[in-house]
């Protein structure tokens, strides 16, 4: 299995602040909706007493999605206190208006809260979790010698903060729950979530290279539950649409999307958090020049680890992954059909949409199986070329020629979807994503047999979209175009 780059997985914001909130009572749940709007844009569907909190969590998810900078990281933990605290307030004022019925005046605003409002509240509360501090003077922390054990207690505390915030967004999502079944669907994704959160965050961040499993619990089993009610909430839900059973499904499905985008964003962060543990520990011991090692490097875990099970688990997890994404991007594409009509697989040529929700999930949602199948790709690729261009390339493999050819047709069946994937997100204005299809096609190319057609005309497309990368931006993508030349 090849070695998932590092850096795939989202860097965990720092900071020392801590926000408490409180939590009120809700009134009897209405079925007040919006009128659906269709203008190509996605919006969730809430009644209009939350049309600000709505929009709150839609702003916040949006940056989140379109990999915001960390400065804008850092304004977002003012969003989410400012989301946590007007969930405050519409349940106080619900709570308020409930004990207060009988003095409550006809032209009086009237709150309506729904499962929606526990499920953003749980979400803000989870997110806040990524600004826990992980260490305070950071500066003074860097000249002290290291020591495993402090650094375990330190872990530990940390976990120990990030457990209340995800305590009390289940918290929120259970009384949810209790409160309004009928949205359970709109929770279910919610709590998904929070959970996939939780691992890498409470659990796997508070771990060293000598953790024992016993002190942890059962990851693997955590990271399947994830898997199964994913797929369970998708079933439920369609099950629901197809019965009319109320419309939940179409009256919030949009709410779905974001939350379904986000769930499998997440573990796919989650797994690369698993595969790349301990690297960025080890990387001082490893040639900074050599990029081979650092590509093959891989940290051993001992049987008593809490990963050491799950890491194993990597290719059949992402496998599932993908086929969640496929169906994803074939639900969005079959929603522009029917309902948006903004053809988003020609939409990113087009920069009328280029902030349009559905476009920013499809690309998104192409990048990531991109990046899946070039995974894949390279696992059997690096195998391949491993024993025909090895160090003994005048001895006969020590592989069957069968296993050979095996290995050789699943690297080019994954790298043809990889480059279908990438293509499909390639901007006319950004040198790079002329870069990666070129890298791809190169990569396909090694795998084909030396100097053969297939080969060839692969080089041939790479170096015109390197060429025309490099004349772009003055030269940046000389060593890539050299490295191509040269071989």
């Amino acid at each position: 299995m090849a070695k998932r780059p590092l850096g795939l997985g989202k860097a965990h914001e720092k900071k020392n602040k801590k926000k408490k909130t409180s939590n009120g009572e809700d009134s009897k749940h209405s079925s007040k909706e919006q009128t659906p709007q269709n203008d190509g844009q996605l919006m969730i569907k809430l009644n209009s007493d939350m049309n600000e909190l709505a929009q709150l969590w839609v702003n916040y998810v949006k940056k989140k999605i379109a990999n915001e900078t960390q400065e804008e990281g850092d304004q977002n933990e003012l969003v989410l206190n400012g989301i946590i605290h007007e969930c405050d307030r519409i349940l106080r004022k619900s709570h308020n208006l409930k004990e207060n019925k009988d003095s409550v005046k006809d032209d009086e605003e009237s709150i309506i809260v729904d499962g929606q409002l526990y499920a953003i509240y749980g979400l803000a509360l989870a997110e806040l979790a990524y600004f826990q501090s992980q260490g305070e003077d950071d500066d003074e922390e860097e000249e002290k010698e290291f020591d495993e054990e402090e650094e375990k207690k330190k872990n530990s505390e940390h976990a120990a903060k990030i457990s209340e915030f995800f305590t009390e967004a289940l918290d929120r999502i259970e009384t949810g729950f209790d409160k309004f079944p009928k949205d359970r669907i709109t929770l279910n994704w919610a709590k998904i979530q929070i959970l996939a959160n939780r691992i890498p965050l409470q659990y796997i961040s508070s771990m060293t290279l000598t953790s024992n499993k016993k002190k942890y619990p059962d990851i693997e089993k955590l990271v399947d539950e994830l898997f199964s009610s994913y797929q369970d909430n998708m079933k439920l839900a369609s099950n629901l649409s197809s019965k009319n059973a109320g419309d939940e499904y179409n009256d919030y499905g949009v709410f779905f999307d974001y939350q379904q985008y986000l769930v499998l964003d997440t573990i796919d962060d989650l797994l690369d958090m698993i595969e790349n543990f301990g690297m960025n520990d080890d990387l001082n011991e490893i040639d900074s020049d050599n990029e081979d090692e650092i590509e093959t490097s891989n940290i051993e875990l001992t049987k008593k680890h809490p990963l050491f099970v799950v890491r194993d688990c990597i290719p059949s997890y992402e496998d599932n992954l993908i086929e969640k994404c496929e169906n994803f991007l074939e639900h969005l594409q079959a929603l522009d059909k029917s309902k948006f009509k903004i053809d988003i697989e020609n939409s990113c040529q087009n920069s009328e949409y280029k902030h349009n929700s559905l476009v920013i999930f499809y690309l998104q949602i192409n990048k990531k199986l991109g990046e899946l199948y070039l995974r894949k790709a390279d696992g059997s690729g690096k195998a391949y070329t491993d024993i025909v261009y090895g160090d003994d390339q005048d001895s006969e493999p020590s592989v069957p020629k069968k296993e050979l050819q095996k290995l050789q047709k699943e690297a080019i069946a994954n790298y043809k979807k990889a480059i279908e994937h990438i293509k499909k997100i390639e901007d006319p204005e950004d040198p790079q994503t002329w870069v990666n299809i070129a890298e791809a096609e190169i990569s396909l190319g090694n795998i084909y047999d030396l100097d053969s057609k297939d080969q060839e005309t692969l080089y041939q497309k790479a170096e015109k979209r390197l060429k025309k990368a490099n004349k772009a931006t003055n030269g940046k993508y000389d060593h890539i175009l050299k490295n191509l030349l040269d071989g």
